[in-house]
């Protein structure tokens, strides 16, 4: 997408594009390392092209989400709470 739009952001001398990121980014996340580098990758984009592009006139930001409650991030919520259980089980015998 970002490839789409940028030529017509170019000829216009201004434009922003955002790249949504999330804190994968930041913390690779168990079982999950595609993702995690999938994010990564996201934000290291958005950087990038803010350098290449700033002095066009073109506004690049990425944006690293934490606290965004999704399918991905309910299933790994009950993946650690499952493992918080397991353990405190094991305390217990």
């Amino acid at each position: 997408m970002t490839q789409v739009v940028l030529p017509a952001m170019v000829k216009r001398k201004r434009g922003l594009v955002l790249n949504l990121s999330s804190f994968a980014a930041v913390k690779p996340v168990k079982n999950y390392a595609m993702y995690s580098a999938t994010k990564k990758f996201v934000d290291y984009f958005a950087q990038a092209l803010s350098y290449e592009y700033e002095s066009k006139g073109i506004t690049i930001q990425g944006w690293i989400w934490s606290q965004l409650s999704t399918d991905l991030t309910q299933t790994i919520g009950e993946a650690r709470m499952d493992r918080a259980m397991e353990l405190e089980k094991k305390k217990l015998n």
